[in-house]
């Protein structure tokens, strides 16, 4: 009965979970620098002040927010397809699990340096 009970949580494991949801995590760390250093950072909701590191959840339509001062800049945080997705190629429902999960993609680059006059 135990080994029953063992083998169906194990099948249910492996069905009901991607390989990016196994093998990655839910986050990201965003690295944003400024010249000069100091400037307020924004990606939704999250706030720091550079230089820093936030860890953004994946698959969100973020921008990165900087202010320094009376001067702003704006930039989209870029998407792209996480390489452990393509192991689901082997198993379908697995990506949708990673897609439900956001976890197909990932923030690429992960490191912003803005510029602004002193």
């Amino acid at each position: 009965m135990k080994k029953t009970i063992l083998t169906f949580l194990l099948c249910a494991f492996v069905f009901l979970t991607g390989c990016a949801t196994i093998l990655t995590q839910d986050t990201q760390n965003i690295t944003v620098t400024s010249e000069p250093p100091g400037a307020d950072v924004q990606i939704g909701p999250y706030k720091c002040v550079t230089p820093c590191v936030l860890q953004i959840p994946k698959g969100k339509n973020y921008s990165i927010d900087v202010k320094y001062g009376e001067q702003k800049q704006s930039v989209p945080l870029t998407k792209g397809v996480a390489g452990t997705t393509l192991i689901n190629i082997l198993f379908w429902p697995g990506f949708i699990v990673d897609a439900i999960t956001g976890n197909v993609q990932k923030y690429n680059p992960t490191e912003y340096n803005f510029t602004f006059t002193q």
